[in-house]
């Protein structure tokens, strides 16, 4: 193996995920893949200079306009260059929170993938620390003798019970108001 190979298990979970990753993509609509591409896009540095350059070009040009004695198209205190401000702000915002809404729903995905798969994970530890507990029950060569934390850790934990013990937890470390 060299130093560029994965073992067969790990390049199988990179697969998965890129395949997860890959469905989610599929799934999205024409409006989502748009979205997320004008949302990727006033999210670069490159817009800001861009935006900078086409404000100081339409004060530039409307100041120059009225300083030769021609008619200024959007005299100060640039009422439409306002206007289209306050457009661009509204539809950025738009698609700013459609953006998120979709990220949110993925992300809600893979945190409960991860949270079955770290339930699963659990289940299997607690089976294979039981049938180790069997096995030196059972082979004469092995010491018998009572191992308490081994017992306890061979039982799978309850999520619901986690999870209360979680909340009251969070609830005593708050401060009261």
């Amino acid at each position: 193996m060299n130093d560029n190979d994965l073992p067969p298990h790990i390049e199988e979970s990179l697969q998965a995920v890129a395949e997860l990753h890959a469905k989610q993509s599929a799934d999205a609509t024409r409006f989502q893949r748009t979205v997320a591409l004008i949302t990727e896009s006033i999210g670069r540095p490159r817009f800001l200079v861009v935006l900078s350059l086409v404000l100081m070009a339409w004060i530039g040009v409307s100041l120059v306009s009225g300083l030769r004695g021609g008619r200024a198209f959007d005299p100060p205190p640039f009422t439409w260059l306002q206007f289209c401000i306050s457009l661009v702000v509204l539809y950025m915002t738009v698609f700013i929170l459609s953006a998120q809404q979709r990220d949110d729903l993925k992300s809600g995905h893979r945190e409960r993938l991860a949270l079955e798969l770290a339930i699963l994970n659990d289940q299997k530890s607690a089976k294979i620390i039981s049938l180790l507990e069997d096995l030196r029950r059972d082979s004469p060569a092995v010491p018998n003798r009572v191992d308490e934390q081994a017992e306890a850790m061979s039982t799978p934990a309850n999520p619901s019970a986690v999870l209360e013990a979680i909340q009251e937890s969070a609830s005593v470390s708050e401060p009261s108001n």
